[in-house]
């Protein structure tokens, strides 16, 4: 006659590898996060994502008024800021969009053929930062679409768009100037 080991005995005999196996499928996880989370506005390549899925929420404006476009980012945003006033840009519309969690908008203008967005994301903990040229993580982007981001003490701003980068850039540096 055989005699039985105790329950809790054999329980905990086979729980302990499922449980070690779902600490190891946690780590892995919060390790996956860690490399993989969010990138961050240097980098560029949360715009070109927004940019080429067109902006995330239904708020938008087609116009090309720039006092319209004023009110609108006042009304969604509690921001003053206008459109850009580059040579050769004529503004078609302005939408809200979502970038890492932070509501901003993009203000999308052509030039020529091209179609350009300008991003304003405000954020109280911005630095002021010279527009530098960025490139998307994802390289199958960065051989597409240039990146120029740059910063004021409230807002996170960027340029994306069909433009070559050093008109991008161009663009940027005469609106810090401004």
């Amino acid at each position: 006659m055989r005699v039985s080991a105790p329950v809790s005995w054999r329980w905990s005999r086979f729980a302990w590898p499922g449980m070690a196996a779902g600490v190891i499928v946690v780590l892995a996880l919060v390790a996956a996060l860690a490399r993989h989370g969010p990138s961050t506005h240097d980098g560029g390549g949360v715009f070109v994502e927004d940019y080429l899925r067109r902006a995330v929420g239904q708020h938008h404006l087609i116009t090309s008024d720039p006092d319209e476009v004023r009110r609108f980012l006042v009304r969604e945003l509690g921001i003053e800021v206008g459109p850009l006033r580059a040579s050769g840009l004529e503004l078609r519309r302005v939408e809200i969009c979502l970038l890492e969690g932070r509501r901003g908008a993009m203000i999308v203008y052509a030039k020529g053929g091209a179609s350009v967005s300008h991003y304003v994301v405000p954020r109280r903990d911005t630095r002021p930062r010279k527009p530098t040229l960025s490139k998307p993580t994802d390289p199958v982007l960065s051989a597409t679409l240039p990146v120029v981001t740059w910063s004021t003490d409230a807002l996170e701003q960027a340029l994306v768009g069909d433009l070559a980068s050093s008109e991008l850039m161009q663009i940027a540096e005469g609106e810090v100037l401004q």
